[in-house]
This record gives structure tokens, C-alpha cells and sequence, in this order.
């Protein structure tokens, strides 16, 4: 419902009857997003206030979809703001490098927005961004301030997980997750602000890393699904994806506000 950097929005069918059934997802429960320019304010902040002041910032991301637009947006603001284009900004995913080529091969299917960028290069093409196919944890250089894109988005394992291990004690460092994270995954605890976590090996170490939390989740909040589901007037709807907590409360909103809706037992 909302374009994005790179994507366009998504189109409302166009139809003459209500659909008996719409199925919905509900993984944010009645939770309001704040607005795009917010949020990338606030993202955009966050790397530069860690990266000036000699740290180094981890962002946790999934291969495939918001990876892309946060690249996007970073490489951007690098470009603005020569003070900051001496600091490397590294992309460390196997997967998301693929990813990456389709991309700049489709770039003419993107949004209006990319679509005018192509006469003066491909906009996925990234100027302030190096794609590192495959680091050694234990090797890299990260004896200065860098950013450093890698997967998985959750910090269950993998590279994210070994950076984010090895640079959780140093208050100058900093985690900025900016997906969606699930109940009982190393990146939803965090965001609590726990004085220690558990490293891959077992071993307690103190969380004294600044972790924030900017959501570029691709699900949508409750608005969009309100304004949704009004457009479309279903008749009946069936709420997926999402923790039982979650979908108990956007249950309990849609019935209040389309109280012609049936509750099922």
C-alpha cells in the first residue's frame, strides 16, 4: 500500500463485487508504523552518529527485499554527505549479492523513481557500498568505523551472528535492526536492552553495544490493513501470519470497527 525506495505500490483489484473471503496478513497487530521519512531519518542518524564516533554499526538483514532499499537509501545518503565517504560500508551475503544482480538487470521494472535514474546510471550499481562475497569473521579488518550489511536478519547464526558476537562489548559499536523480528530470536531479545547475551559458543559477554530498532519491515501495520480491507469490503476475513497476541488484537479492532463481521468460535 505504500511505495517504497525502489518498488512500486501495490494496486487495489479492480472488481464490481465484494469478495466473500479476503485473507489478511496480521504479523503487526494494530501497530502504526511511523512515516517513511521518519524512519529513514532516524536509520540514516543512527549509522552516522555510531560511524563518527569510531564505531562500528551492524545491520542484520534478510537476503532478498529490504536489504536492496537499504542499500539504496545508505548509498544515497553517503553521496550527500562527503564527510562520511572515507568510512567502507560492506554487504556480506552470498545469497543477497545474487539477489542483487537481478536487480540491476530489472531495474526498468522498478518505480518511477528508479525508472528516471536510469539515464544517468543504474541506481544498483552503489558508488559508497563494497559486496564482500565471502568474509572470514576472524580475519576481517574492522580496525576503524564501518557499516556492514550481512545476513541472517534474526542474528541466529551465520556472519551476522559472529559480528555481532564480536562486537557487542564496545559501547562505541551498534545494532540497528531493521526488519521484522520473531519471538525468541537473538535480534527480539535485544531489543529489550539486556545487560548480557549468550554468544554462539555459550559463553556470556555484556551487550554494551547501543541496539535501535527502525522498522522497514515489507508487512504492512494496522492502518494499511484497515485502509485496505475498507477498499476491498470483503465480506468475511481470515487473519494469518502473525503471533497469537498479534491477531488477537487486530481481531479485536476489525470487529470494532466492521462490526458486520461474524466471530468464529
Amino acid at each position: 500500500m505504500e511505495e517504497d525506495r525502489h518498488l512500486m505500490a501495490a494496486e487495489l483489484p479492480k472488481y464490481h463485487a465484494s469478495p466473500d473471503v479476503l485473507i489478511v496478513e496480521a504479523t503487526y497487530g494494530v501497530q502504526v508504523h511511523a512515516s517513511r521519512a521518519e524512519r529513514e531519518a532516524r536509520f540514516t542518524g543512527t549509522i552516522e552518529r555510531i560511524v563518527t564516533g569510531g564505531g562500528r554499526c551492524l545491520i542484520p538483514v534478510f537476503a532478498l527485499g529490504r536489504a536492496q532499499e537499504l542499500l539504496l537509501i545508505l548509498d544515497e545518503y553517503w553521496q550527500e554527505h562527503p564527510h562520511l565517504q572515507s568510512i567502507p560500508i560492506y554487504y556480506a551475503s552470498k545469497m543477497a549479492s545474487r539477489a542483487l544482480r537481478v536487480y540491476q538487470t530489472y531495474s526498468n521494472m522498478m518505480n518511477a523513481r528508479i525508472r528516471s535514474q536510469m539515464d544517468l546510471g543504474n541506481p544498483f550499481s552503489f558508488t559508497h557500498i563494497r559486496n564482500l562475497k565471502s568474509i572470514d569473521v576472524n580475519n576481517f579488518d574492522d580496525r576503524g568505523p564501518s557499516v556492514v550489511f550481512a545476513s541472517p536478519g534474526m542474528l541466529q547464526s551465520g556472519v551476522s551472528r559472529q559480528l555481532f558476537d564480536r562486537w557487542a562489548t564496545d559501547p562505541k559499536n551498534g545494532v540497528l535492526i531493521a526488519g521484522y523480528a520473531v519471538e525468541h530470536t537473538l535480534a527480539k531479545e535485544i531489543m529489550s536492552q539486556p545487560k548480557e547475551v549468550v554468544t554462539m559458543e555459550g559463553r556470556r559477554q555484556p551487550l554494551n553495544a547501543l541496539v535501535d530498532y527502525v522498522s522497514f519491515s515489507a508487512h504492512v501495520d494496522f492502518v494499511q490493513n484497515r485502509d485496505f480491507i475498507t477498499s476491498v469490503n470483503p465480506r468475511n476475513i481470515i487473519l494469518v501470519h502473525g503471533a497469537k497476541e498479534e491477531m488477537g488484537r487486530l481481531k479485536g479492532a476489525l470487529m470494532m470497527n466492521y462490526n458486520k463481521f461474524p466471530e468464529n468460535k
